[in-house]
């Protein structure tokens, strides 16, 4: 009996296992699956909802019954073999979704299904105001016409499309370099599509911002140097995403973008390269002296920047050489602001400093004076820029997994290029700073006997440049 028993049970999970892998043939099928009534539709939706539930499977329910096949020789050892391997290969899916599932644990509670608990990949609005995935409200709605908060009658007609900041997905997987740490960030990522289309822009904006500066250098309407920062805009983009309010940021002499990060226009950047009144610091900074409110500007000297970081200093040096770190892929938005949202948990816990390493490649040469090839190809140059371009990457990932069309990232294109072409237009016709406004913002109130000095200067020594 037991063994007829066992027979059954594992001939009716055999029949069910081919009922889902004929579900999933025919979803596969676009014009035979969308040949079906959304009743039918819906009815094998189910039989795979049924089989994600997991409610009789345990790794030792396998093991058993590969003993008792074996030990009762109720079927060839070929099937036995085949069914070993069913299982191990079944003990895999269990353990990937158990490990999906604990990364979402920490989900904000809005962004899952209120009735089933789970992260929502399609949200709804109901008449009522709740928000439900739109596979589980279906599924109710096959068994009753009815609202589940409040029993009201609801049809499939009523629900609406949920376009806040609900659908997140699971876009990428990362690998990053540990140094002395046991853990690290999570290799995986959700992104929404709001913060998708911002990371999308802000790139875009940094890479169409410094190439207009390229054209305004070789045009010779930028004095000094100039120093680009393309094909690194993942890495700032990536920070800032990460940061929250208070947290501050001081970077050496490429410091375009972070600039715009913090809150400066495409048109304050420019016509600080410029030298315009209307720049970010009203043309006395020119390309490596641009501020903004929590960002501590960019600073000419190499490693100028470290002096405001002695309290990391002084701690490295009390405690040695223990400082973990952690590598990141700086061509990478998404694997940046993930690994700075972690190392800042890591270090607002009190587990002290570490040091990050972004991988990144900047495709100008030093500055807009170097050409960049002495020391590289243009060959290398070009393939990085096929291979691993921060903005054509992301793009592509974007529209693969659905966040956004090709038409909502043309639409940010076409504005980006409008703004930049706008700022440029400003960078090159507003006022430049007048002689005597060299001396001003030196002092809160600059004293008298100072003012004639500086006065005394302009007389003396008029500008013998013509900008």
């Amino acid at each position: 009996m037991v063994i007829n028993d066992a027979t059954f049970l594992l001939d009716e999970s055999l029949a069910a296992l081919k009922k889902i892998h004929d579900v999933e043939l025919v979803m596969s099928n676009k014009e035979e699956w969308a040949a079906l009534g959304r009743e039918e539709q819906q009815q094998r939706e189910g039989i795979l909802e049924d089989a994600k539930r997991q409610r009789s499977y345990t790794p030792q329910m396998m093991n058993d019954v590969i003993r008792r096949l074996q030990s009762n020789n109720i079927v060839p050892i070929s099937q036995i073999e085949r069914f070993r391997a069913l299982a191990e290969k079944v003990e895999t899916l269990y353990n990937n979704k158990a490990a999906q599932e604990m990364e979402l644990e920490d989900a904000p509670e809005e962004f899952k299904d209120p009735v089933m608990d789970t992260l929502m990949e399609d949200p709804v609005r109901l008449p009522s105001g709740h928000i439900m995935d739109r596979k589980h409200i279906m599924r109710h709605l096959l068994s009753s016409q009815t609202n589940p908060f409040n029993r009201a009658p609801l049809t499939e007609e009523e629900l609406e499309p949920e376009l806040m900041s609900l659908r997140h997905k699971n876009i990428g997987s990362y690998d990053y370099k540990l140094h002395k740490l046991d853990q690290g960030p999570s290799n995986t990522v959700t992104l929404s599509r709001d913060e998708a289309l911002r990371f999308y822009r802000q790139m875009q904006l940094i890479r169409r911002m410094e190439s207009a500066a390229s054209n305004l250098y070789k045009e010779k309407k930028i004095g000094g140097f100039c120093h680009l920062y393309s094909g690194q805009e993942a890495c700032a983009v990536g920070i800032k995403a990460a940061m929250t309010d208070g947290d501050a940021v001081i970077t050496s002499y490429r410091c375009h973008g972070w600039t715009l990060l913090h809150g400066a226009s495409v048109s304050e950047v420019l016509s600080e390269l410029t030298g315009r009144m209307s720049g970010v610091v009203h043309g006395k900074g020119g390309s490596m002296h641009m501020f903004e409110k929590d960002f501590y500007g960019g600073n000419g000297i190499v490693g100028a920047q470290q002096a405001l970081g002695t309290g990391i200093a002084f701690a490295m040096k009390y405690k040695g050489d223990y400082v973990p770190g952690l590598w990141v892929d700086g061509m990478d938005v998404l694997a940046v602001r993930e690994a700075i949202r972690w190392a800042k948990e890591y270090c607002d816990a009190g587990k002290g400093p570490l040091v990050l390493e972004l991988a990144t490649y900047r495709y100008s040469g030093h500055s807009m004076s170097d050409p960049g090839t002495s020391y590289r190809t243009r060959e290398e140059i070009q393939e990085v820029r096929k291979t691993r371009d921060p903005i054509t990457g992301f793009k592509d990932r974007l529209i693969t997994s659905g966040l956004a069309k090709e038409d909502d990232l043309k639409a940010i294109d076409k504005e980006v290029r409008k703004e930049v072409d706008d700022a440029v237009k400003v960078a090159v016709t507003a006022p430049l700073l007048p002689e005597d406004g060299i001396y001003a913002d030196v002092y809160h109130n600059t004293p008298p006997m100072m003012a004639s000095y500086f006065y005394v200067i302009i007389i003396l020594f008029p500008r013998v440049i013509d900008l």
